[in-house]
């Protein structure tokens, strides 16, 4: 099987680089003629684990900048060119259009597209696969989507313990096909989905909308702990509710603050569906503004904390996720010396604060190499 990747990035490379251990014909394609020359030169820049090193040791890796000879040469291509947001929380997919065109030339440059597949794994607005889906029937090109759900820092390793996936076809041979693909990177792959293309997009949507429900539930329980003074016992109370067994399969981590990560686009466009079918929407409706409450009661804690400023606070977990962020940027606003216990990775978004914040917020691989100073632990 030849396999075509569109869209040179984290998720992508990662997904290559494994993939390749078991399959040999790979291509990449991008528009930077840059990223490509470095690819073939075994380099990306990247912060992502374990990425860099695996492209160091990767052999005869396959570019192209042209999509026509990678059509040309691939029997599927997985696409993943990332959609920026519109104003209005839509997803700008021109990219995605520009590569289905492709095809149509291809076609007229008498280039087989017979049979061919396309796999979208990007961020899509409900319709767009089906409506390239339309614009390619006529020339047999299968199209597929895939949505993928890794977390920045973890990609590689999230790749090979992946065991659930969601597809979004029409055909049985693209379907077979995806499922093979993904059994070469973890032979345990037990569970795909498969279903039509839209409701793969709305499954993608609601997943991540139920997700934010579950974590700004836990934030209510921890801000009603609070205010009714069970903090003491706020580990007993929430364990015994995850213990349940109607709920015990919801994965929750003890901790004295929750971080909510939140797919807030994803959580606009299920809100605006709702409203667009006039269904009552009060509890998705509040996911954002419920978790900038917890946010700020918990600025609120931090304000009129009145420690020795040189006493740094201690994250033993960090996921980059916005709201930690916002929390690390108000503590280092305050004056205070942050402190990340480095697990995984580091975004660039904190290296950018320990520099603006002139080394205020420090970095350490594990507990040894921390120096023997007082700390508040914060999480």
């Amino acid at each position: 099987m030849k396999i075509g990747i569109i869209g040179c990035n984290d998720v992508s490379l990662c997904f290559g680089i494994k993939l390749s251990e078991s399959i040999n014909d790979i291509t990449y394609y991008d528009e930077n003629d840059d990223i490509l020359h470095n690819l073939k030169n075994n380099i990306y820049i990247t912060n992502e684990p374990y990425l860099q090193e695996s492209l160091l040791i990767a052999s005869n890796i396959k570019t192209t900048n042209s999509i026509l000879e990678l059509i040309d040469k691939t029997d599927i291509i997985f696409y993943f060119i990332e959609h920026k947001k519109n104003i209005d929380d839509t997803y700008d997919t021109n990219s995605l259009y520009k590569i289905t065109d492709e095809y149509l030339k291809a076609s007229n440059n008498n280039i087989v597209v017979y049979d061919k597949h396309l796999v979208i794994t990007t961020d899509l607005n409900i319709g767009d696969s089906e409506r390239n889906k339309i614009k390619l029937e006529p020339y047999n090109v299968h199209i597929g989507y895939l949505p993928l759900f890794f977390k920045t820092g973890k990609i590689i390793n999230m790749i090979k313990k992946l065991d659930f996936l969601i597809l979004g076809c029409n055909n049985q041979t693209l379907r077979d096909s995806v499922v093979r693909i993904f059994n070469r990177l973890n032979k345990n792959m037990m569970r795909c989905y498969t279903m039509t293309l839209n409701s793969a997009e709305l499954t993608k949507i609601t997943l991540n909308t139920f997700i934010g429900l579950k974590n700004t539930f836990i934030n209510n329980i921890i801000n009603l702990v609070d205010e009714l003074k069970l903090l003491d016992e706020k580990e007993l109370i929430i364990g015994a509710i995850f213990d349940n067994p109607e709920i015990s399969k919801l994965p929750f981590k003890s901790k004295k603050i929750y971080y909510p990560e939140l797919n807030v686009n994803d959580i606009k466009i299920f809100n605006s569906l709702i409203e667009d079918y006039n269904i009552s929407n009060h509890i998705s409706s509040n996911i954002i503004s419920s978790n900038e409450y917890s946010l700020n009661k918990i600025k609120e804690k931090l304000s009129k904390i009145d420690d020795d400023k040189s006493k740094p606070f201690l994250f033993e977990e960090i996921n980059n996720s916005d709201f930690e962020i916002e929390i690390i940027t108000y503590l280092l606003s305050l004056g205070h010396n942050v402190v990340i216990l480095d697990h995984n990775f580091i975004s660039d978004k904190l290296k950018k604060l320990s520099i603006e914040y002139n080394g205020k917020l420090k970095f350490y691989k594990n507990a040894y190499n921390l120096p023997s100073i007082n700390i508040n632990i914060l999480i």
